[in-house]
């Protein structure tokens, strides 16, 4: 159990401000929440945003889909950044707004581009990112399967102070820069 220290280990899940329905869809199911619970998480918070779908697989309020694991699905909340700093392990869309916040908390973090944004520099700042051993980037359609894979103890802890490459990648980010950082990873995430 990775995440059994804490006193009530928490998993969010969150696709940030707009539509991300890829992400909902593939953490809707029961392997999802079984995994989590083998990984030692007992409540899951699933910031859903405004998308389409609805989850339905992963039970309802007061009835939990499986026993000791809490769900809570959200459109919003406003204390999305506290709970995020209080997580155990964060999964998330790639905004660098988003990234910053869990990785200066400390939070053990997977990012997921949501590759249907127009002009999307998500998959260049998430691969940047996993290249620097912060946070592991990986695809909707394999999350589960790289979940499942996924060594948390290889990650490094964020720079105390300002870093750089993070600065350098944000900015690339918004400005609309191709070839975000020289050093970034040229190989692609794992397919669908």
């Amino acid at each position: 159990e990775l995440f059994s220290a804490q006193a009530t280990p928490t998993a969010i899940v969150t696709v940030g401000s707009t539509k991300f329905d890829s992400l909902i869809r593939a953490i809707d199911c029961q392997d999802f929440l079984v995994l989590l619970q083998g990984m030692g998480i007992k409540r899951l918070t699933v910031q859903k945003g405004n998308g389409e779908y609805r989850p339905a697989n992963l039970g309802e309020p007061g009835k939990p889909a499986l026993p000791g694991l809490e769900v809570e699905i959200l459109e919003y909340s406003q204390d999305l950044p506290e709970r995020l700093r209080d997580a155990a392990l964060v999964i998330s869309h790639a905004g660098a707004g988003t990234i910053l916040d869990c990785l200066q908390a400390g939070r053990r973090m997977i990012v997921v581009p949501n590759e249907e944004l127009m002009n999307n520099h998500q998959v260049q700042l998430g691969l940047a990112l996993q290249e620097q051993g912060l946070l592991f980037c990986f695809k909707a359609g394999v999350l589960l399967q790289s979940l499942k894979e996924a060594d948390f103890s290889s990650l490094r802890s964020f720079p105390p102070h300002s870093n750089p490459l993070f600065a350098r990648l944000v900015c690339c980010e918004m400005l609309g820069l191709e070839n975000v950082v020289k050093s970034a990873s040229t190989q692609p995430m794992r397919p669908a």
